[in-house]
């Protein structure tokens, strides 16, 4: 079963090197939100649902979001969007907000405005959408809707995974 203490091995995970940074990152620095989505991602790999991640996030030059803007990018979308139905039964899809846990001297991740009405018009739609504080809590999220997404921890893959080569 998934712990808290699982945040830290999936997530803290030593990076290539991509050039010296302005400020080193220290194993005891908190996830940011794309380091956990990026560790979420595996999980809805592996259970095959049919699923997108929204290109809203990290900084842009003013070019680039204008370019994005003009082609449809909105801003506040949720993270994750999941189109399979969740087995629940509640809701005819799941969007994810992925938000910063408060901890290692950081305080929680802020959902914005724009967020906020995204999610009610999602939900006013018959979606279920909820904001998520750190890979756990989407982790708990997406099981009580019902989405079958057992990871093991210690391989790095999904205990239904099996190699058929």
């Amino acid at each position: 079963m998934y712990t808290s203490e699982d945040d830290e091995r999936i997530i803290m995970k030593p990076s290539p090197y991509r050039g010296p940074r302005s400020q080193p990152r220290s194993k005891s620095s908190a996830p940011s939100e794309a380091d956990i989505q990026k560790a979420l991602v595996r999980y809805l790999d592996d259970a095959h649902l049919l699923w997108t991640a929204t290109a809203n996030g990290g900084k842009r030059d003013k070019r680039t979001a204008a370019s994005l803007k003009a082609q449809g990018v909105k801003a506040g979308v949720p993270d994750i969007l999941i189109f399979t139905p969740p087995p629940s039964g509640i809701g005819t899809g799941l969007a994810l907000e992925l938000k910063r846990p408060q901890g290692f001297g950081k305080a929680r991740g802020r959902v914005s405005a724009h967020q906020r009405v995204w999610l009610e018009e999602l939900r006013a739609i018959g979606w279920r959408a909820e904001v998520a504080y750190g890979l756990q809590h989407a982790l708990e999220i997406l099981s009580s809707a019902g989405y079958d997404l057992e990871f093991d921890t210690h391989t790095g893959a999904n205990n239904d995974h099996h190699d058929d080569d």
